[in-house]
């Protein structure tokens, strides 16, 4: 036999359990029930005993039986119940007694002589008494026949119990593997599923398990449908990643990396350089990050970090702006030579200007002359 799954071992186990104590209780209610049973009913016979001692006291006060007649009466073997008689007269003498009561006497007449009547129930046997109009009768009864027949009785109801408890413990067990086979199929489904298998139920189901089954195989379709999708834009995600050139390092809560594309530990001179490990450093540091300009060789690389979404890590988007560097560099350097150049005739057409409006040149030769050299500073402008 296979070894059976937790939940079945569990029902099991239960269902066992529940067994046990039903048939545990029965077994002590049977036996009390038999108990009280037995009891009442030999309290029954000893009543009858009791009536009998009374009317033959009736008997005997009216002549119609003599001491012998009384003395065989009284003795055990001429009732089926075997109840033991002891008869007094008026002033308390004996009468007659049965010959099994003869060493209990003493015992019974100091009991029976104290109370008109009463019941009592001794460690081995029942007594009854009742004092009439014609003297005292008392019936005594032996428990051992009534502790053997319980002892029986317990016997044979512990023999059933075991029998029973063997019997519905195998029934339960044979019903739980037939009733949880199915689920234990259903669980190793899903648990093939949870490993990325796609898994179908196509064995008959109890008419109990079959809308499940249906939902399962819906449920089992609709995951390997929502798999192959996330795995193709997985693939998608990751050509777009490698086809770009800027590089890109993620990291997740803890600082394991997340994803990296190629370009990444290229533009960084490799995953053990110093520029890698202060990428790294950055991204696992908390709070945002400002951008970080590193030095590679002859290249200039800036780092920008952005965190992921819901605080699961950071980002970070290498940049190769050597070129760019080099063509700001180019432009500061164009626009400081064009403003030299524009500089020096612009400052010659001033001085020029401010001497003319000032009245400084009053030859008509020199404001010629003047006149020539804006003239020259205009076409050098231009």
């Amino acid at each position: 036999m296979r070894r059976l799954p937790n939940f079945t071992r569990t029902m099991v186990v239960v269902l066992a359990i529940g067994v046990l104590v039903f048939t545990s209780m029965m077994y002590f209610v049977s036996g009390a029930l038999a108990r009280d049973t037995i009891r009442r009913v030999a309290q029954e016979e000893v009543q009858r005993g009791l009536q009998d001692g009374l009317r033959l006291l009736s008997a005997w006060s009216a002549g119609e039986a003599d001491d012998a007649a009384l003395q065989s009466a009284v003795e055990p073997a001429v009732n089926p119940a075997g109840i033991g008689l002891m008869l007094l007269d008026g002033e308390n003498n004996v009468l007659a007694l049965s010959s099994a009561l003869t060493d209990r006497e003493s015992a019974l007449m100091e009991t029976i002589t104290g109370e008109a009547s009463g019941l009592q129930q001794r460690n081995h046997f029942l007594l009854a008494w009742q004092r009439g109009e014609h003297g005292i009768a008392a019936a005594v009864k032996a428990l051992d026949a009534v502790n053997a027949a319980e002892g029986v009785f317990r016997s044979r109801m512990l023999l059933y119990a075991l029998l029973g408890l063997a019997f519905m413990g195998v029934t339960v067990l044979l019903l739980a593997l037939r009733i949880m086979a199915p689920v234990d199929d259903l669980t190793s489904a899903a648990r093939r599923i949870s490993e990325g298998e796609q898994v179908e139920i196509t064995q008959k189901l109890p008419v109990e398990l079959r809308s499940l089954g249906r939902a399962f195989n819906h449920m089992s379709h609709q995951l390997s449908q929502s798999m192959r999708d996330l795995t193709h834009e997985r693939d998608t995600l990751s050509q777009v990643l490698e086809s770009l050139d800027e590089g890109v390092l993620a990291v997740d809560r803890a600082g394991d990396i997340l994803r990296e594309n190629q370009a990444a530990p290229r533009l960084l001179g490799g995953r053990s350089t110093a520029a890698y490990a202060q990428v790294i450093a950055q991204l696992r540091a908390p709070g945002q990050q400002e951008p970080l300009t590193l030095q590679v060789d002859e290249r200039t690389i800036l780092a920008v970090f952005r965190p992921l979404s819901d605080g699961e890590g950071a980002l970070a988007v290498l940049r190769d702006v050597t070129e760019h560097e080099r063509l700001e560099r180019t432009r500061r350097e164009y626009v400081a030579n064009i403003s030299h150049e524009l500089r020096t005739p612009l400052s010659s057409m001033r001085g020029i200007t401010e001497g003319l409006r000032d009245g400084l040149v009053t030859d008509e030769g020199e404001r010629v002359r003047c006149y020539e050299l804006l003239l020259g500073e205009g076409k050098r402008l231009s």
